[in-house]
């Protein structure tokens, strides 16, 4: 009997030790395109909604209680067309950001055209999952902005709530900025007017293009991290920065390199030092590896029970596939220097098998 426990515990170690490594891509569908991934962490769980463009089906949920397996669990909006819900979208649903705002309610904030443009909208419900119900028109449409507004992300600091989103999704990607306003209590509707939080003026931020906003805050500082130089001119120049300030209203001051880009490119600008530190710091396993994924479209967690680590999730793009193919989901361990910057190791992403954060 007790050889055999033994060997039932032994065998419960080896699983759970297998279990605690991972390996990117974390999720990846056939022909389907798994993009701009929002999390939220609930109740054991870690969501991630993604976008779906003109899917019969808006925003597909993945969830994982050990940031290794991860299971899909429904949609945002499924049938959309049919239930009328939203009924003033007509197609190209992108970066879904899932939140509980209050004690009772989850929203999904998110963009959707609306026939004119790409307009920001949201959604609520009691469940993490859904059903979601959306508010009955658009949260923010903006007419002096022709190719509409996008990657909508929602923060709470001390009782005021926030949205952060890209404004000017014009034709030649020339003059990108990220915008913030706050929100009514109830996270339905803006008040006050919007200010610049950034905009495209370092050297790698190419053809005037910043997007993807999320908010962190740690130890009094916050960090506004974001995307850069637009996706396919050329694709292999998109990666993810970060800025930081005081107060989340700003202003905010960027580090002056991305601190995640495709393994093999080096962006026009880096801080000194940047890369060294990453590769000096990092797992042997992952300094080397190929050119195979472009990061983008960042989201980022502190780890539940876990004292200052964070996880950082992206989609990456397959490099050498025309268009970069369909987004898969990829993750890595968020690190933070001494000098309070956060970095990812080797600055791009790892694709051997990693322990778990």
């Amino acid at each position: 009997m007790a050889s055999r426990t033994a060997a039932v515990m032994a065998l419960a170690w080896a699983g759970a030790a297998a279990a605690a490594t991972y390996q990117n891509p974390i999720v990846t569908e056939a022909k389907v395109d798994l993009g701009d991934p929002g999390a939220l962490y609930h109740d054991g769980y870690y969501y991630l909604a993604t976008s779906s463009g003109p899917s019969a089906d808006a925003y597909p949920i993945h969830r994982s209680a050990d940031l290794v397996n991860w299971e899909e669990v429904g949609h945002v909006f499924p049938q959309w067309q049919a239930k009328k819900n939203p009924a003033w979208a007509t197609t190209d649903f992108w970066a879904p950001d899932l939140q509980k705002v209050n004690a009772t309610h989850f929203a999904v904030y998110f963009s959707a055209h609306n026939a004119q443009r790409e307009s920001l909208g949201v959604a609520f419900a009691t469940n993490v999952t859904g059903p979601y119900v959306d508010i009955g028109a658009p949260l923010w449409s903006d007419p002096t902005n022709p190719q509409g507004t996008i990657d909508v992300h929602y923060h709470a600091s001390n009782g005021q709530k926030y949205l952060v989103w890209k404004a000017n999704q014009n034709p030649i990607w020339a003059s990108a900025q990220l915008m913030m306003q706050k929100l009514r209590d109830d996270g339905a509707a803006l008040v006050g007017q919007p200010w610049v939080l950034a905009k495209a003026d370092q050297k790698w931020e190419t053809w005037g293009c910043v997007e993807a906003p999320w908010l962190v805050e740690r130890n009094g500082t916050w960090y506004l991290f974001y995307s850069g130089s637009m996706v396919n001119f050329p694709l292999e120049t998109y990666a993810v920065g970060v800025a930081r300030a005081t107060s989340i209203e700003g202003p905010y001051t960027k580090h002056p390199g991305p601190i995640l880009h495709r393994c093999g490119y080096n962006p026009p600008v880096l801080a000194g030092g940047e890369e060294e530190r990453a590769a000096a710091e990092a797992p042997a396993s992952v300094i080397g590896f190929g050119t195979g994924y472009v990061p983008g479209h960042c989201s980022v967690l502190p780890v539940e029970g876990e004292d200052d680590k964070w996880v950082m999730f992206y989609h990456g793009r397959g490099y050498t596939l025309p268009g970069g193919g369909p987004r898969v989901l990829m993750m890595d361990e968020l690190r933070w220097g001494a000098d309070g910057w956060p970095y990812i190791a080797n600055a791009c992403p790892s694709t051997t098998a990693q322990a778990a954060p």
